[in-house]
C-alpha cells in the first residue's frame, strides 16, 4: 500500500503523496470542494487561488476524474440542446440521438486533447515546470464551465426573442470561458500575454476540430 492511501479500505491520500494539508488524509470529495473553490478564485484572478489545488502527478491524474462531476451538467445541457438541429460540414443535419452521442464523445475527447497537445509542446513553449499545475487548474475549472453552460441551456439559441437571449447568454459564457483559460494560462503556466493567448486559441481550435470530426465520424 502506497504512502498516499489510508488503511482500512478508505479512499484518501496525504501530504506525503504530494498533496496539501500536511499529515491529514484527504478524500476525493474534500479535494473536489477545495479545487472547485480554487478554480473559482482563479477565475476571479486571485493571487492565492493556485494554493488551493493539489500538486504532483497523482493530483494531475485525479483531476481528470472531475469529468464525472461535470458529466451531469453536460447531460443537462445536451438534454435541452438535443432538439436543436446540428449541422456538420457538407450540409448534413444530425438527428437527435446522433447529436447526443456526438456531443458526449466530443466532450470526452476535449478533456484530454489540450493536455496531450501541451504535453508535446511543453518544452518549446517553456512550460515544462508548470504544465501539471495548469492542467490541474484547467480540469477543475472545466466543471465550472459545465455548470455555466447547463445554467443557460434552457434558453434556445435560435428562434424569436428567447433565441436572442440564448445567443447573448452563450456568447457571454464563451467570453467567460476564454477569460478563465487566459487567466489560468497566465497564472498557472506563469507565461506572458502572447503565449497565454496562444494556449487559449489552441484550446478553441482543438474544440472546433473535435466537434467537427466526431460529428462527421458518427454520422458515417
Amino acid at each position: 500500500m502506497g504512502p498516499g492511501f489510508r488503511r482500512g479500505g478508505e479512499i484518501g491520500w496525504n501530504a506525503a503523496a504530494g498533496d496539501i494539508g500536511a499529515g491529514r488524509p484527504v478524500t476525493f470529495l474534500a479535494e473536489a470542494r477545495r479545487s472547485l473553490r480554487a478554480a473559482w478564485l482563479l477565475f476571479l484572478d486571485r493571487p492565492e487561488s493556485l494554493e488551493g489545488f493539489s500538486t504532483g502527478r497523482a493530483a494531475l491524474f485525479r483531476s481528470f476524474a472531475a469529468f464525472f462531476i461535470a458529466l451531469p451538467f453536460y447531460a443537462i445541457e445536451i438534454a435541452f440542446r438535443q432538439g436543436d438541429a446540428v449541422a456538420i460540414p457538407g450540409g448534413v443535419i444530425l438527428g437527435e440521438e446522433t447529436a447526443w452521442l456526438s456531443r458526449i464523445v466530443a466532450l470526452a475527447l476535449a478533456w484530454v486533447a489540450l493536455p496531450l497537445v501541451l504535453a508535446l509542446l511543453r518544452r518549446p513553449l517553456g512550460i515544462t515546470a508548470t504544465y501539471q499545475r495548469f492542467v490541474i487548474a484547467r480540469n477543475w475549472g472545466s466543471v465550472l464551465v459545465a455548470i455555466a453552460y447547463a445554467a443557460i441551456s434552457p434558453f434556445p439559441t435560435a428562434g424569436g426573442s428567447l433565441g436572442e437571449v440564448g445567443g447573448i447568454l452563450s456568447l457571454t459564457v464563451l467570453f467567460l470561458v476564454v477569460r478563465f483559460l487566459f487567466v489560468a494560462a497566465r497564472r498557472a503556466l506563469d507565461i506572458g500575454i502572447v503565449r497565454a493567448a496562444a494556449v487559449v486559441l489552441l484550446s478553441l481550435v482543438l474544440g472546433w476540430i473535435i466537434d467537427a470530426a466526431t460529428s462527421g465520424l458518427i454520422h458515417v
